[in-house]
């Protein structure tokens, strides 16, 4: 799965702020790293804060991996911090 930001007219994503994704796996299901931080990103920069999730299941089925993502998008004069809940499907055959 990827979770993406991508900010929309006038504003950017702020490099700065101490960017953090928190997953919970269901029962049955590893996430190779379920804490990501700004090293982790696959891209991080003012257009685009983009997290790569790496998961397996134990067995067929359709899982919810739940967490949080926390972030900050920025006009040049204001800033919004943001800790939103995020929900990544995994369907195993």
């Amino acid at each position: 799965g990827v979770v993406t930001v991508v900010p929309g007219k006038g504003f950017h994503v702020n490099v700065d702020f101490p960017v953090k994704l928190t997953l919970e796996p269901p029962a049955g299901v590893t996430i190779e790293k379920a804490v990501q931080e700004k090293p982790d990103a696959a891209k991080f920069d003012e257009n685009n804060l983009i997290f790569n999730v790496k998961a397996t299941a134990a067995s067929a089925g359709t899982y919810a991996i739940k967490g949080k993502f926390k972030f900050a998008v920025c006009t040049p004069s204001t800033c919004d911090p943001k800790m939103v809940p995020v929900e990544i499907a995994l369907a195993v055959k």
